[in-house]
């Protein structure tokens, strides 16, 4: 059995052409018995429920793209599928049923939300658990996704699917945006899911392509980057036009996986092939820590953007609106901290870049 998995999926306006997706791509989607979809926000015609913060949702003018993906699979475990509320969740369940496509990841309630998708092709049996680390949670009576806590609960699903099939794949959506490597406290929460008796864990949410890891028989991929994501806040940060659909490839006794990469030609509004992805790549235990702090720098600096902070006027005007916009940013940094996705990053990054000047200075005594 052949099954693709692609990564965030959020077709704007800019993308209802249903020939959006290179030849090539079409011919691949066509040669994999399903194709899951991490479909990232609700496809819906319903107003958004907190209409003064950013909301990511694929209009009904999308539909025709949607159906040419082939035989898909809709995985709703992501932080925008309830940013209509639980009247857009429904129309995007409602519009995958109609087509006979299943859903996992989001429900009516955590029954239904937890429930696995299992698929079945020449006695090869997949069963897929789609979870989230973020977003409007299902509890007993309330709809939502399938939340990652507690881990009790994750790791009961996966030993129960894992009775039912020969193969065990969990879908997670979560994470450090904007980053390659994933952060050690990620990395070791999936590592569980795989002790849980997961056989293939693939992930996304960070809009970029991150790396992977073999366990002996065992894969994890951290991040699959943007397939095609229509946002404009996405267009002036480096990677979030690339991704990886990811071929994964279940006999009975054994899994493979071949990567197709992707670039998403804002310009032209297409998605073509690429040649390569230099972020996919396994990952050292040697020089993980030295890669993930090296990252979080990068992001670091991403989020202070000094590049933007301009600088007006002469003399003293000049340096107070410099010392100004960078107490702001740093404020905002001080904001984000909030965020316990954000706090590795901005920790880890601190002390790359203190540790960077200190070497520099030392060299230079």
């Amino acid at each position: 059995m052949q099954i693709m998995f692609t990564g965030d999926v959020h077709l704007g306006p800019a993308y209802h052409d249903p020939h959006v997706f290179h030849v090539d791509i079409q011919n691949a989607f066509r040669q994999h018995h399903f194709v899951l979809l991490n479909v990232e926000g609700p496809i819906t015609s319903s107003p958004p429920q907190l209409p003064s913060r950013l909301t990511v949702y694929s209009a009904p003018g999308s539909h025709a793209v949607f159906k040419s993906f082939g035989n898909c699979v809709f995985d709703l475990a992501n932080n925008h599928m309830f940013d209509h509320g639980a009247a857009g969740a429904r129309d995007t369940i409602n519009f995958a049923r109609n087509h006979g496509w299943p859903c996992l990841g989001a429900g009516e309630n955590i029954d239904e939300a937890s429930r696995p998708c299992i698929l079945k092709h020449d006695n090869i049996s997949v069963g897929i658990l789609a979870v989230c680390d973020h977003g409007v949670f299902a509890r007993d009576s309330s709809p939502g996704i399938f939340g990652n806590v507690p881990e009790s609960r994750i790791r009961t699903r996966i030993l129960e699917l894992k009775q039912r099939v020969l193969w065990v794949v969990v879908v997670y959506h979560g994470g450090e945006e904007f980053t390659h490597v994933p952060m050690p406290s990620r990395r070791r929460l999936l590592m569980r899911y795989l002790e849980y008796g997961a056989d293939v864990i693939v992930a996304h949410h960070a809009h970029c392509v991150q790396r992977f890891e073999q366990f002996g028989d065992k894969l994890i991929f951290y991040g699959l980057g943007n397939f095609v994501f229509d946002l404009p806040i996405h267009q002036h940060i480096e990677g979030t036009d690339e991704s990886v659909l990811l071929s994964l490839s279940f006999s009975d006794r054994s899994i493979s996986f071949n990567p197709l990469f992707t670039w998403q030609n804002r310009n032209l509004c297409k998605v073509v092939p690429s040649d390569s992805n230099q972020h996919f790549s396994p990952i050292s235990s040697i020089s993980y820590a030295r890669e993930w702090e090296i990252d979080a720098g990068r992001l670091l600096a991403l989020l202070w953007d000094l590049r933007r902070i301009g600088l007006t006027g002469n003399g003293f005007k000049r340096k107070y609106c410099y010392i100004l916009k960078c107490l702001r940013r740093f404020a905002g940094l001080l904001w984000r901290l909030k965020d316990w996705n954000n706090r590795p990053i901005i920790i880890y990054g601190f002390f790359h870049h203190l540790k960077s000047l200190l070497f520099f200075r030392s060299r230079n005594v």
